[in-house]
């Protein structure tokens, strides 16, 4: 939502070396927004940093929530912008060479933590139902089996008839089980993609009733 606001503009003339320095003062006040004159593109050449910009920002998505932030600080080299910028980039692939062993096993765990969460709500949820997972986990290669976290705002995909299945609410969400031959359970994997669901198997080593499970997963 747009909100008008009060805004004052600025003239801000400095030599070319303190012209990194000055941009990062104005940006740590997170209220300016910077707008070049055409007659001094040329000069400022902002468009030399499209790149670097650009090669930031690709590792943004993967990289960013492990970054520390920090108070922004301004180089004191006096450095053009072009080369403040490569510099930056130099550390951040120098430190992304580092870390990202480190943040692949950090997500793995993440991943299985997520999924013991779920099966834990999952346990809490069945009540006193007699689903073995002995038998869920050992069956194959005739019988197949689905198992999905489906958002609590997205409809039940058609199961087919000939498939065994139960849905648990889990508040918000709703854990889908069906259990089916190869030919039936395809479709409905595409079917619970459709709609936002993430199919998540229970794990290998979940065994017995329900008793048994929940104190495995605890």
């Amino acid at each position: 939502m747009m909100r008008p606001r009060p805004a004052r503009w600025f003239e801000v003339l400095c030599p070319r070396a303190d012209s990194a320095r000055l941009v990062g003062s104005l940006a740590a006040t997170g209220a300016v927004e910077i707008e070049v004159r055409e007659a001094h593109t040329r000069e400022i050449r902002l468009r030399e940093l499209s790149d670097g910009l650009a090669a930031y920002r690709a590792l943004l998505p993967r990289y960013g929530r492990y970054w520390k932030h920090w108070p922004l600080s301004q180089s004191d080299s006096g450095a053009p912008p072009p080369q403040v910028l490569g510099n930056a980039l130099k550390r951040l692939e120098q430190w992304r060479l580092e870390a990202a062993p480190l943040i692949d096993d950090i997500q793995q765990l993440e991943e299985e933590h997520n999924r013991i969460q779920l099966c834990l709500r999952v346990m809490e949820a069945l009540g006193d139902s007699r689903l073995n997972f002995t038998l869920i986990n050992a069956m194959g290669p005739l019988l197949q089996r689905v198992a999905a976290v489906l958002p609590d705002d997205a409809a039940t995909p058609a199961i087919p008839d000939q498939l065994l299945h139960t849905e648990i609410p889990l508040n918000p969400d709703r854990y889908l089980l069906a259990v089916g031959i190869e030919a039936d359970i395809a479709p409905l994997r595409e079917r619970i993609k459709s709609v936002g669901g993430r199919q998540i198997d229970p794990p290998p080593w979940l065994l017995g009733v329900r008793a048994d499970a929940r104190r495995q997963v605890r």
